[in-house]
């Protein structure tokens, strides 16, 4: 009887394994199926998107090869080359040589953006010293800056990245001394132009280096707003040389061709994860091969609505599209993860606009002070000066704040509250070249 039981407990195990070995490797099937269609769904995808001449890769977005002629990028990595060479070479030499403490080859002001008006006359002489110092490179940059394009071989745009850096300290040593000397407006407004010239290859565009380029750009604003400030600026001169650069800079945020470029990095980024390992990469982790097909498809989605909305300027669709995002609680990296990387170039395109507005309304305020002797009671006053209108704040689509002060008067925009913004970053907003403060005198 015994025997009996143990028999048929047996058969019952077998078939249950059976069973149980049948629906794992349904399952397994069915997984593999529709993670396959997925794939397979995401592929036609992005072949659509290279059928309409989007980029979806690093090739398509480094751009076709050019003459080394017309391409501005092995200028710029010889000039920076040269400065990372040479500061290395004073790092190794004594301090004594222009009489101050060093940080490598430039002064502790300059490497610390110390204002003008804290300087001793020791770090006037080394800062002169420097610029003498850094003449090789200015002279590289400036012939980069007259090249129409910039093509790294590097797909992921580092050198540009790396170049920039010394490019804002060298140039604003530069017009800093430039501002001092007689028609110093003049040489200082080219200066800043130069270095504003340079930020114009954002290329490849993919986040970083897209807001590297911005950053440049601003950064030849910010040499002209603490120039403004010092005795027997030109306002009419400095304003002729940039009121042009200062247009293009306003209008050229190209935020569309940015998603698109942080796009196809993503797609390239992606396909490691799509095709082998899962775990770690793009600093994420998906659980399984079909959770990273199905979050490249939201993300295709969310990038698609909001670069459609962008070139339409939809700015209800995309935000839309960000508070939908910031709602639901996907467990998606890239679904969680993308609307907060929009929200954010977003701002950075905004602030852009307002950086090249605000300085075009500053000088021409400066301009009439000069020519009057008296500050404009109202912005109004200085329409007449912009034969297009006069530049608005973006964010609020109106006049500039406008106050007097008792140095003078201060002009600002006016951002919004990074507690009440979708995505706000981490630096916000103390931000100085939001705000132009002019003097009397």
């Amino acid at each position: 009887m015994m025997a009996g039981v143990g028999s048929e407990m047996r058969k019952w195990s077998v078939r249950f394994l059976a069973v149980m070995g049948a629906l794992l490797l349904l399952a397994f099937t069915i997984d593999q199926v529709w993670t396959s269609a997925l794939a397979h769904e995401l592929e036609q995808r992005i072949e659509e998107l290279r059928a309409a001449g989007e980029p979806v890769d690093f090739e398509s977005l480094a751009g076709p090869p050019m003459p080394d002629d017309q391409n501005a990028a092995p200028l710029l990595i010889r000039a920076y080359k040269w400065y990372e060479e040479t500061d290395e070479c004073w790092i190794e030499k004594s301090s004594d040589d222009w009489g101050d403490e060093r940080l490598g080859f430039e002064p502790a002001v300059i490497w610390e953006n110390v204002p003008v008006d804290e300087w001793s006359d020791q770090d006037w002489r080394a800062t002169r010293g420097y610029v003498k110092e850094c003449a090789p490179f200015f002279e590289l940059v400036e012939e980069a800056a007259a090249r129409p394009h910039c093509r790294f071989d590097d797909p992921h745009g580092w050198p540009r990245i790396f170049v920039a850096a010394p490019l804002g300290r060298a140039f604003r040593a530069r017009a800093l001394m430039e501002a001092g000397e007689p028609g110093g407006s003049s040489k200082a407004a080219r200066t800043a132009k130069v270095l504003m010239s340079t930020g114009k290859w954002r290329g490849p565009r993919i986040a970083l280096t897209y807001l590297v380029g911005l950053v440049v750009e601003e950064g030849g604003v910010d040499i002209v707003r603490e120039v403004a400030g010092r005795p027997g600026f030109d306002a009419h001169a400095a304003r002729t040389i940039l009121d042009g650069q200062l247009r293009r800079l306003a209008e050229s945020a190209e935020l569309a061709d940015a998603l698109r470029g942080e796009r196809a990095y993503f797609l390239e980024v992606l396909r490691e994860p799509m095709e082998g390992s899962l775990e770690g990469s793009f600093g994420v982790d998906w659980p399984t091969r079909r959770h990273a097909h199905k979050d490249a498809s939201r993300y295709l989605d969310m990038m698609g609505s909001t670069i459609r909305a962008v070139l339409d300027g939809d700015q209800e669709t995309v935000d839309r599209v960000l508070e939908r995002a910031r709602a639901s609680d996907s467990a998606f990296p890239l679904t969680r993860l993308t609307p907060i990387l929009i929200g954010n170039l977003q701002f950075s395109s905004t602030r852009h606009e307002a950086v090249g507005n605000l300085a075009r309304v500053a000088l021409a305020v400066l301009e009439a002070k000069q020519e009057t002797g008296v500050w404009p009671p109202d912005l109004s006053l200085i329409h007449a000066r912009f034969e297009e209108g006069m530049p608005l704040d973006p964010w609020t689509n109106a006049p500039f704040v406008s106050e007097r002060t008792k140095t003078g008067l201060r002009l600002a925009a006016s951002p919004p509250d990074p507690e009440g913004r979708l995505y706000p970053m981490e630096s916000d907003l103390e931000d100085h070249i939001l705000v132009w403060n002019l003097r009397d005198g």
